[in-house]
């Protein structure tokens, strides 16, 4: 059985975004909403428009573990959010299903996700790539993989290496790429 990856390519992500608003702000915001906070799907789709508008971080019951946490939310995310709920009123689901006032369910999730990739050519992904992508983009930002071990309550440093898709392949590159010298650190530079 294949598990779904992290797309980890940003133009790829912005494209199912770009995908996805061209037919649904909702779904848009389902993956944009994820992407920024590395929650899970089924931790989402309960959420209401109060427990997001004007906040600085989302209080959730995590579904694995039943404690509650803080996801704290960063500046580009709550301006996207509240853009998107400007017009919603506080007891609205943000992720309303049309038929009726309930929250889509993790099955329409999966296909929204499943449905978008496929159309750009995008193998292997589902309703985890996005918090994957949450998780590989943290760990490239900060080089900490136990701060992302933590951020995703995982046991091990392990568990998460494999979650995010830091595979040995990845790891052999960057110890190709390492270099004490000014001359190949300058190249690599212009290369970028």
């Amino acid at each position: 059985m294949s598990t779904v990856r992290p797309v980890e390519d940003d133009e790829k992500i912005q494209d199912i975004i770009d995908f996805l608003k061209a037919r649904s702000k909702r779904n848009a915001f389902l993956l944009t909403f994820q992407l920024y906070t590395g929650m899970r799907i089924s931790e989402m789709l309960p959420l209401k428009v109060r427990h997001v508008r004007n906040i600085s971080s989302v209080t959730i019951t995590e579904s694995k573990t039943n404690k509650e946490r803080d996801i704290p939310l960063g500046r580009e995310i709550k301006k996207i959010i509240n853009d998107y709920v400007e017009d919603m009123q506080d007891w609205e689901y943000l992720f309303c299903s049309k038929k009726g006032n309930k929250p889509i369910t993790r099955q329409h999730a999966y296909r929204i996700y499943k449905d978008a990739a496929e159309c750009l050519g995008i193998k292997r992904s589902g309703c985890h790539s996005p918090r994957k992508d949450f998780g590989a983009k943290l760990y490239a930002e900060t080089g900490d993989i136990v701060l992302v071990q933590k951020v995703f309550g995982h046991s091990s440093a392990s568990i998460t290496e494999r979650y995010i898709g830091l595979t040995k392949k990845k790891v052999e590159d960057a110890i190709m790429d390492i270099s004490f010298s000014s001359r190949r650190k300058e190249s690599r530079e212009l290369r970028k």
